[in-house]
């Protein structure tokens, strides 16, 4: 119960705690396990609690670090249903992960983050108009970054040369 304690809506208290747990926990398809210790879970069934206990508030923004990590298909699935879903209902989801083709089937923005550099970002339909898909993005802004610092790291070291 440590998630009613922490997470307990508090703009309608006509919905019990209880109730958004159920809630929460049916759309990442964990209800079926409510009664089960956590313990015993899978790294994806895991992750799957966690997305639900960050659902239980219900947030304006949510932030998820490779959602995706350690899920099944169906895991999967239901991630990508629950960020569709809550984005719907208002809220903005922030998402970091290395899946490029799984992120490019739900998000409607994409950032290209490559050493701590803002190297893009563009809608889902500008980045599809011009590259097959967000991996192909992807590689394209990072490589005009290393062809761009490559040369002008030889630029500097024949100034330093001649120096």
């Amino acid at each position: 119960m440590l998630a009613v304690r922490f997470y307990k809506n508090k703009s309608d208290d006509s919905i019990s705690a209880e109730t958004e747990i159920d809630q929460a926990l049916r759309l990442v398809g964990m209800d079926k396990y409510k009664k089960e210790r956590v313990r015993s879970f899978s790294l994806g069934m895991r992750q799957r609690v966690g997305l639900a206990c960050a659902l239980i508030s219900k947030p304006r923004l949510l932030i998820l670090d490779e959602p995706a990590n350690g899920l099944d298909i169906e895991g999967m699935l239901y991630v990508r249903e629950v960020v569709k879903t809550i984005s719907e209902n208002g809220s903005a989801v922030l998402i970091s992960s290395h899946l490029a083709n799984e992120i490019q089937q739900y998000a409607n923005k994409a950032a290209v983050m490559h050493n701590g550099a803002l190297l893009g970002l563009d809608t889902m339909d500008t980045i599809l108009e011009s590259h097959n898909d967000l991996e192909s993005y992807f590689l394209h802004k990072v490589r005009q970054v290393v062809s761009g610092s490559s040369s002008d790291t030889v630029k500097r070291e024949k100034e330093a040369e001649r120096g």
